[in-house]
């Protein structure tokens, strides 16, 4: 799961020669799809206009033990608006 909830684009290895599109955030079926091309024009040399939204963004963490109690907290907020989310497009399927 990524902090800003946009998928990210890399490029790893050793040799800097494996590219990436990671953190699709659950529902990343649509986001996969829309990215895939992104993705292409990176690797082929030629960034549109919209792959530095899709960078990696670094959360300034403190350290241990309360890197662990902020991720946690985070996760239970990211969790519990998800789950809600869930509920509420359900209720909107079954006339509710």
């Amino acid at each position: 799961m990524t902090v800003h909830f946009l998928p990210v684009l890399g490029v790893i290895g050793a040799h800097r020669n494996i590219h990436c599109a990671l953190g699709y955030n659950g529902h990343g079926v649509a986001a996969a799809c829309a990215l895939g091309p992104l993705l292409a024009d990176v690797i082929l040399g030629r960034p549109g206009e919209h792959v530095e939204s899709f960078t990696p963004f670094v959360l300034p963490l403190p350290p241990e033990p309360l890197r662990w109690l902020v991720i946690r907290g985070l996760m239970g907020v990211v969790n519990a608006v998800d789950r809600r989310i869930d509920a509420q497009v359900r209720a909107r399927r079954h006339g509710g």
